[in-house]
């Protein structure tokens, strides 16, 4: 969205300009600040455009916690909290989990084996070690 906001901004100076450019060489009796605002509007109402989107953007959303129920050897796919794939359309997004006794499990082969990121199962990783969220202590 942000790369098509941008790519809106730079054809709406395009035609701003040739609008200012058309109006002063061929109709110099026609400049007034009406004509003058209305060849800038293209331009002002992207940008505002492109402000709003950049100030939604940065809103961060609370999601309520919800307890899901998984039957045993389900795979589960989550996506929040994971580092997303800088591999567009290459590997899955989010981590891989199975179900089993209660609790949600992964591997990094399994992970792979699911079509994921194995560069966002590692961050995510580390990501849990410093917060862990998904993952539970062990005793060995």
């Amino acid at each position: 969205m942000r790369k098509f906001l941008e790519g809106s901004i730079a054809f709406a100076l395009g035609v701003g300009c040739l609008a200012l450019h058309s109006l002063f060489r061929l109709f110099p009796h026609e400049v007034s600040f009406q004509n003058i605002a209305l060849s800038l509007s293209p331009i002002v109402l992207t940008s505002c455009l492109y402000f709003i989107y950049l100030k939604e953007s940065k809103k961060t959303f609370e999601i309520e916690e919800e307890e899901h129920e998984y039957e045993e050897g389900a795979v589960v796919l989550i996506f929040r909290g994971i580092p997303l794939s800088k591999k567009h359309g290459i590997y899955s997004e989010g981590v891989f989990f199975w179900f089993e006794n209660g609790s949600l499990l992964t591997t990094l082969e399994f992970h792979m084996d699911q079509g994921g990121d194995p560069d966002v199962f590692n961050q995510w990783l580390e990501q849990e070690k410093e917060n862990p969220e998904y993952l539970q202590p062990t005793l060995q």
